[in-house]
């Protein structure tokens, strides 16, 4: 099963639509990073990335994951995916 993209655009939406607190894989510079998307509901579309107090501890998994598809890995610009179940519901978030 392929990993699904996500696009965020400079005014904050993303494509396909998702909703904010959605679970992503960061893939950039052939690391991966686990976390949340933060859509702001803010007038410049702002966004950010939360990560769980275990992010180091789930990197090997993430890597994973997306080795299964290497051109993510050799890619030069960042790319977001929603992360798979199996890592998501090992994130643990600080209260």
């Amino acid at each position: 099963m392929r990993l699904q993209r996500i696009t965020l655009y400079a005014d904050g939406s993303t494509g396909p639509e998702i909703k904010s607190g959605t679970a992503i894989l960061l893939i950039q510079n052939g690391e991966v990073e686990v976390g949340k998307l933060v859509l702001e509901e803010d007038e410049y579309g702002s966004s950010s990335i939360e990560h769980p107090i275990n992010a180091e501890d789930l990197k090997v998994e993430a890597l994973d994951a997306v080795s299964k598809e290497p051109e993510l890995l050799a890619s030069q610009k960042a790319i977001i995916v929603v992360c798979p179940q199996s890592i998501f519901s090992k994130m643990i978030w600080s209260d």
